[in-house]
């Protein structure tokens, strides 16, 4: 018998064959509206109050109301990802959250109406083994000159470029792609943040709200955390965008999500960066972030 998979769907835990979406849905129709991935360890989501922000802004970015999703924040708010993963039977390891919202119903066209929003909450097991070996051994990257995201600072359901970037990177058998924008700066990866070390100093490229919505990257929540852990560390950290050779000659490099936390970034187009090892920098970042996520 096949194993039954629950999910949230606007107010209700369903099975996930019974948990149907209009074929009108704006998410659906036109990637209209935004969705945060959360790592969740023994049913307690890790640093949800800064993605349900991040969610927040996204939402106000795109024109949604939020007081049409109270509902969704406040069954947040009363432990509905906790009953979820427990339910799916994943209470005892680490999985993966995710909380869509969909402006919702909308068959008339391109310009929204105030339709109400389509919630969805998903939950599936992590596998520790693979992100514990990535941590340990690095990964490889490539760069991504012909591709964009769509809005860089908003984390959306239009998600085609990072799509297709993950596909070029798997082509050429490296895990991830990394954004190069229109002034030959690396931005971001497809699903990560990218960080370099240079003569002792952290860098990363700035994000909104810093610089415009349509420029930079993604302010990762965990980009944020280590930002945070390296100056408690007296890392000095700038951010600042940096070009392809900045990171071709870096001391260190390394990426950040919130499903792999820190991993290191050792080889770009299939040269080393340095000495093709993860770096001593990164290892003191990783242990601060494995520490700082276990108070949450």
């Amino acid at each position: 018998m096949d194993k039954k998979n629950f999910v949230y769907l606007n107010g209700s835990i369903a099975a996930e064959k019974r948990a149907l979406i209009s074929v009108f849905d704006r998410g659906f129709n036109y990637g209209d509206g935004v969705f945060e991935t959360i790592k969740a360890i023994n049913a307690k989501p890790i640093f949800l109050y800064e993605h349900l922000q991040r969610m927040k802004q996204g939402i106000k970015a795109m024109g949604i109301r939020q007081v049409l999703l109270k509902n969704l924040f406040q069954d947040i708010k009363n432990n509905a990802i906790d009953r979820l993963v427990r339910q799916n039977n994943l209470g005892g390891c680490a999985s993966a959250v995710r909380i869509t919202v969909s402006r919702g119903t909308d068959p008339f066209g391109y310009m929204p109406g105030d339709s109400t929003p389509a919630t969805v909450i998903t939950c599936r097991p992590i596998d520790a083994k693979l992100s514990g070996r990535l941590q340990e051994k690095g990964v490889e990257a490539v760069f991504l000159r012909d591709l964009s995201p769509v809005l860089p600072g908003v984390k959306s359901l239009n998600f085609l470029p990072n799509i297709l970037g993950k596909k070029q990177a798997g082509d050429k058998k490296a895990f991830e792609g990394l954004f190069v924008n229109r002034d030959n700066m690396v931005t971001e990866g497809t699903a990560t943040n990218i960080f370099i070390v240079a003569k002792s100093t952290l860098y990363t490229a700035p994000a909104y709200p810093v610089c415009p919505i349509h420029e930079g990257a993604l302010n990762g929540v965990i980009r944020s955390k280590v930002i945070l852990v390296a100056r408690r560390l007296n890392i000095k950290v700038k951010e600042a965008f940096f070009c392809e050779r900045d990171l071709i000659n870096a001391d260190e490099a390394f990426l950040t999500n919130s499903i792999i936390d820190v991993v290191p970034l050792v080889a770009i187009e299939k040269k080393p960066i340095k000495n093709g090892c993860p770096g001593e920098i990164t290892k003191r970042i990783q242990c601060a972030i494995s520490a700082l996520s276990k108070t949450r």
